[in-house]
């Protein structure tokens, strides 16, 4: 699995674009499990999620231009930051934060709200 990742992340990228909201969810939804798949495996934060860190670059600009083309995904969008950022390992957020000034952290108790990204 953690070979396949990186030959995923552009063709994720792509669909992430798509006019269709159908292709997109479904898309969004892919990224959550692909965060999490090994993390009930672990005990918590599996490989996959930490091997992800290194496509945030692409992914982060995506999921953030994703929430302003079509506002009906924002609360995916951050549910799905959050969960990166969760099973990222010590440098995901840090990472997030430099591609998205305005996420806040959930890790500190503080989830990503509507405001903060205004």
């Amino acid at each position: 699995m953690l070979t396949l990742l990186p030959m995923l992340v552009i063709p994720l990228q792509k669909l992430l674009r798509d006019d269709d909201p159908k292709i997109v969810s479904r898309v969004v939804e892919l990224l959550q499990i692909l965060v999490t798949c090994d993390a009930v495996e672990q005990g918590g934060m599996g490989l996959c999620g930490r091997a992800l860190v290194a496509s945030y670059n692409k992914l982060c600009p995506t999921l953030n231009a994703l929430r302003e083309s079509m506002p009906q995904f924002e609360p995916k969008v951050m549910e799905t930051l959050e969960l990166m950022e969760v099973h990222g390992g010590a440098g995901a957020y840090r990472k997030i934060k430099a591609l998205i000034p305005t996420y806040t952290s959930a890790v500190a108790g503080v989830s990503v709200s509507k405001t903060a990204w205004q």
